[in-house]
Formats: C-alpha cells, sequence, structure tokens
C-alpha cells in the first residue's frame, strides 16, 4: 500500500494539468508565474505567522498551525495575485494556434509540477505520523522524483538572492527544516498513543 501516496501526487498532478488544459499559453503562463510566486512567499512567511497563530490564538494547536498557515497564506496570495493579473491583462497575446495549444500544455504541466511539490512539501508540516500512508510518506525515503525536495532546494536558492531578508540572505537549510518537522510528528503520533490527543504542551522546536 505504499504507492497509495505516490499515486495521490499523480492524480493531483493529472487533476491539475486538466483544468488547466482548456486555457490558452498565455493565461496559464500568467498562472504558472502565480502560482510559483504564491508559493515561494508563503514557504517564505509560513513559520513566523504559525508563531503569531499559536502565541495569540491557541498554543495547544501547534501542529496544526504550520500546515494551516502554509495553505491559508498560498490561497490568500494565489487569489491576490490571481485578482491583479486578471484586471492587469484583459487580453490574451494572441500565438499561433498550434504554439498556444502545445505552449498552453506545457504552462499546465508545469504549473502541475510546482503545485505537486508545494504540497508535497507542505504534508512535512501537517499533523500526521511521522510515517503516513502505509509508509509511501517518509522522510527518510522520498518518492520518485522527490517533488518535496525539489522545492525544498528550490527555496534555499532563491533565499540566498530574492528572498534574502534585509538584514542578509539566511539560507533555507532543507535537512534541518525537514527533520525539524519529522521529529514534530513523531512526538506527535507519540502523544496520540499515549492518548493524550492533539494539544500541545511542548512540541519539538520547529
Amino acid at each position: 500500500m505504499a504507492f497509495l501516496f505516490p499515486t495521490l501526487l499523480v492524480v493531483l498532478f493529472l487533476a491539475t494539468v486538466l483544468c488547466l488544459l482548456a486555457e490558452s499559453m498565455w493565461s496559464n503562463a500568467i498562472r504558472f508565474i502565480n502560482v510559483v510566486f504564491a508559493a515561494l512567499l508563503a514557504t517564505n512567511f509560513w513559520e513566523p505567522v504559525a508563531r503569531l497563530l499559536e502565541n495569540s490564538v491557541s498554543k495547544g494547536g501547534s501542529y496544526w498551525w504550520d500546515f494551516v498557515a502554509l495553505w491559508v497564506l498560498f490561497a490568500l496570495l494565489i487569489t491576490i495575485l490571481q485578482t491583479v493579473t486578471n484586471r492587469v491583462s484583459q487580453v490574451n497575446v494572441r500565438f499561433l494556434a498550434m504554439v498556444n495549444k502545445v505552449g498552453g500544455i506545457v504552462f499546465a504541466c508545469m504549473t502541475a509540477a510546482v503545485l505537486v511539490s508545494f504540497a508535497n512539501f507542505t504534508l512535512h508540516t501537517a499533523p500526521l505520523a511521522e510515517k503516513y500512508c502505509h509508509g509511501g510518506f517518509n522522510t527518510d525515503d522520498p518518492v520518485f522524483l522527490e517533488p518535496d525536495r525539489q522545492w525544498a532546494r528550490f527555496m534555499t536558492f532563491v533565499s540566498r538572492g530574492s528572498m534574502a531578508k534585509f538584514s542578509g540572505p539566511v539560507e533555507f537549510d532543507p535537512r534541518t527544516k525537514l527533520e525539524a518537522y519529522r521529529a514534530r510528528r513523531a512526538a506527535l503520533e507519540a502523544q496520540l498513543a499515549e492518548g493524550k490527543g492533539f494539544g500541545a504542551e511542548s512540541p519539538p522546536a520547529r
């Protein structure tokens, strides 16, 4: 049953491509850029937002806030970016019919790949077991093509430049980050096994 998790990622990829298949190359190109920026910004700011929610709303929800923050930020940012770009670019740039069709499919696949990579990465922060989906999700044994790690490596690259902090670059360290969240999932799993529920008393550091 370990095949279940990669199968779900393939389904997400295909579903995204099918949803965008009828769109023009211009629309899908803009959407691809929007998805990349929304996912980048969400990944860049999720931990401060999660800490804010933890301190202001509920410390007991520590295991939930990271995953919630990532997806709320992504949903908010993609909505804003799509709204702005739809208003700014109300007329499609015209291409040859074949170029438009092939280009639309290419950008649809690229958008789907980014979404799958981001979604796979966010699952490291989810309030789930250390290994779940019958071992299909395992920090030590990534799925084919490693979409979660590809996204983490991309974050490492941009954290040295365009996403660097004003005080200077603080490199995003994927190995440390993924290990930290594996420890949090393991702690939650042990906590649930003891019948203590999801409330976090002293969760491992992010």
